[in-house]
């Protein structure tokens, strides 16, 4: 535990550490993050998600924020689900930083935002149980249909990992759509397990595969078969 009064806060928190994932700060009714914290979390574009937990949304937020409609009842700040900073408010003169993540998963349930994204172990652990329970071919059974006539097809996966249809109709050949594996990728909300970050199809040399929105790691879509 770590202890920051009123003339060590702003290098403190211009001194931010690296966060890997996510940033979530509750921010209660009618106050202000602190000017030093609020210009780091700003410029971190590229990096880790930052999310604000408050009864409406502020003005001033920054566009690559993201606002969550809660009650705030304590001004804390919790980063990667780890540290918990006490004192995030314009008007604290001190601030507590701790390493918590058992705290921190308490607090997430007790003030009802239990639907954020989950700790990286949680995510890894999540991912499985979601692909064993709903694989990709289960998922795109009742969803899968020729790019020509738009008959129902059943897609099948080669010796060599390579997922493809062939319609019995007109006899169209063809590869995965990548909005069908965008439509499964949303619907069992599989996470990286490195950064936390959501992933994405698109349509490679060698098919359609997925690719994490923030460190960019890619994975072919036999993984999810």
């Amino acid at each position: 535990m770590a202890w920051y009064f009123e003339d060590e806060i702003s290098s403190t928190f211009q001194r931010f550490p690296q966060a890997r994932g996510e940033i979530i700060v509750f921010l209660p009714e009618g106050t202000h993050l602190h000017p030093a914290l609020w210009q780091t979390l700003r410029n971190l574009k590229d990096g880790p998600e930052t999310m604000i937990a408050s009864r409406s949304r502020q003005p001033l937020f920054p566009p690559h924020w993201r606002h969550l409609p809660a009650s705030a009842y304590l001004p804390v700040m919790m980063v990667d689900r780890e540290e918990l900073w006490y004192g995030v408010t314009a008007s604290d003169p001190v601030v507590c930083r701790v390493f918590a993540p058992k705290t921190i998963k308490v607090l997430l349930d007790y003030l009802g935002v239990g639907l954020i994204q989950k700790s990286a172990k949680e995510v890894a652990a999540t991912s499985q149980m979601l692909r064993q329970s709903m694989r990709f071919r289960d998922y795109a059974e009742h969803r899968a249909h020729c790019r020509v006539c738009h008959s129902k097809v059943f897609l099948k996966i080669s010796t060599r990992g390579k997922v493809y249809y062939k319609c019995d109709y007109c006899g169209t050949a063809g590869g995965v759509p990548v909005g069908l594996l965008d439509n499964y990728l949303a619907a069992v909300r599989v996470y990286c397990p490195e950064c936390k970050r959501s992933l994405s199809a698109h349509r490679g040399r060698f098919g359609v595969y997925a690719k994490c929105t923030g460190c960019k790691k890619t994975w072919e879509l036999s993984v999810f078969w």
